[in-house]
């Protein structure tokens, strides 16, 4: 995931970029789906910020966006619920995987 998000970020940027998009069949997979998708998203941006790539402002800005905001924007959804929820979902995944880099990427 780290890699595709290295390749495909660079190339085409964040903000060009649809975000999570799920097209799973069984709807009980896709709670587990999205979680491992805001997991992953925060360690890639906790990767940038430990790397000096980006500050934590800028990782704390982006990391809705990754979570959710992208996908709204795309397909024009605009309802406001769940954002708070999803910062600090993707906050509290890149507090921890600044504080222990070695567990957060395995």
């Amino acid at each position: 995931m780290a890699r595709y998000l290295d390749q495909v970020m660079e190339t085409a940027g964040l903000y060009n970029a649809a975000g999570f998009n799920d097209d799973t069949r069984p709807f009980v997979a896709i709670p587990a789906r999205r979680d491992f998708w805001r997991r992953a998203s925060a360690n890639w941006l906790a990767g940038l910020v430990v790397r000096g790539l980006i500050d934590m402002a800028d990782a704390a800005e982006m990391a809705p966006d990754m979570a959710n905001g992208l996908a709204r924007r795309t397909y024009k959804l605009d309802r406001t619920w769940g954002t708070l929820g999803v910062m600090s979902c993707g906050m509290a995944a890149m507090d921890v995987a600044l504080d222990n880099p070695k567990e957060s990427n395995s």
